[in-house]
């Protein structure tokens, strides 16, 4: 019997929480029984929205690592070369652990010109560095 959409997509998913885990323990390194600060929303949106920016306009991603704060942006529908035409970032959000998770209303643009709306959520961390990965 095959797998349903989500399970097939659960190792993924599981994946990219892993390697942000990672990208924060090394960065600033694990310490016995102590958790990172609770992500502030207002500067997860910023930074969100900065990222998205980025994207909409064809920036490179990476570059944004480089930035002050630096924002480790991971979404895989960026490598694969998906055109966001527009975002609005949902006011609202709920924590998610340390983090916090935010709902995007993004508008994609297919190769044939037509445009593709759907509904994006992301879990943004902000201490002790900015990693955006999706939900």
């Amino acid at each position: 019997m095959p797998a349903s959409v989500s399970q097939q997509h659960l190792p993924w998913r599981r994946s990219m929480v892993a390697g942000a885990a990672c990208l924060v323990c090394g960065l600033v390194g694990c310490s016995r029984g102590s958790l990172p600060e609770q992500a502030d929303p207002d500067k997860a949106k910023r930074a969100l929205r900065t990222a998205l920016a980025a994207w909409k306009k064809g920036e490179s991603i990476e570059a944004l690592a480089k930035g002050s704060p630096p924002i480790y942006f991971n979404d895989p529908k960026v490598q694969k070369g998906l055109r966001l035409a527009s975002y609005e970032v949902n006011d609202s959000h709920e924590f998610f652990g340390q983090s916090v998770r935010v709902t995007v209303k993004a508008t994609f643009e297919r190769d044939d010109g037509d445009a593709k709306e759907r509904q994006l959520t992301y879990l943004v961390d902000t201490a002790p560095v900015v990693v955006i990965v999706p939900d």
